[in-house]
């Protein structure tokens, strides 16, 4: 699942990045930080995960991409709580989340209805889908979250602490700093019945 990063998901902007970095874990985005800021100009950065938009909103040109995408069948840093919270690295994909959920019989309240997207990605646009209806957008689920400002600095965000970044990083769209990890609600497994 290899993009171009000069390209997005609808193929018609093109913009082509001065940089790009691999993010794996918080040392990883503040390495880049530190890199770019030893520069003698300042870099414009974007933060990308899964590159599934398609107006140009994650390109950069001459500027840097963090690449925060996870491509595997197995979540990055899962953890399922007792009360059935998940706290798992913004990196993973929806979809091996689900699967990790499905064996212990939890699930994602709110699904996209593609599931190879980053849950930074969705969780920084608000993450909607076929069950909002129901459920609210995915964001409504985010119990916590561990968010990286433009220094590096981490802060624990939740609706108590830190709460006007843990407003502001939900649906921010990566405009305050960067979702290292996030703790979402679970729901028991209803599993499909024809």
């Amino acid at each position: 699942m290899q993009h171009d990063n000069s390209t997005d998901f609808g193929g018609y902007i093109r913009r082509k990045p001065a940089h790009v970095f691999e993010i794996r874990a918080a040392a990883d985005y503040r390495d880049a930080l530190q890199r770019l800021n030893l520069s003698v100009n300042k870099t414009d950065v974007r933060i990308r995960g899964a590159a599934h938009t398609s107006a140009g909103q994650t390109l950069i040109e001459q500027g840097a991409i963090l690449r925060n995408f996870h491509a595997s069948r197995a979540p990055d840093r899962a953890t399922l709580s007792p009360d059935g919270a998940l706290r798992v690295s913004s990196r993973s994909a929806w979809y091996a989340i689900e699967r990790y959920l499905n064996r212990r019989g939890r699930s994602i309240p709110v699904l996209t209805d593609y599931l190879w997207l980053s849950v930074g990605g969705t969780v920084s646009i608000g993450g909607i889908g076929v069950d909002s209806i129901r459920h609210g957008l995915q964001v409504d689920h985010i119990r916590s979250l561990q968010l990286l400002d433009g220094n590096g600095r981490s802060y624990d965000c939740s609706r108590t602490s830190n709460a006007e970044l843990f407003r502001f990083a939900l649906g921010g769209m990566g405009r305050i700093g960067f979702i290292e990890s996030v703790s979402i609600e679970t729901i028991p497994l209803h599993p499909y019945e024809p």
